[in-house]
């Protein structure tokens, strides 16, 4: 049970990294697309 609890402990740090990684890509991907959207808006591709 200690081996599987010290386990545990060392699987946060990786995983809280992941996310912190998933979020950036997140923020990202939503900067690429209101990006692309202002663009096709300015090019009056999109009428809303």
């Amino acid at each position: 049970m200690p081996h599987h609890k010290r386990q545990t402990k060392v699987a946060t740090a990786p995983h809280r990294d992941q996310h912190r990684q998933m979020l950036l890509a997140v923020l990202y991907l939503c900067g690429v697309v209101l990006v692309i959207n202002a663009w096709l808006v300015s090019q009056q591709m999109i009428t809303f």
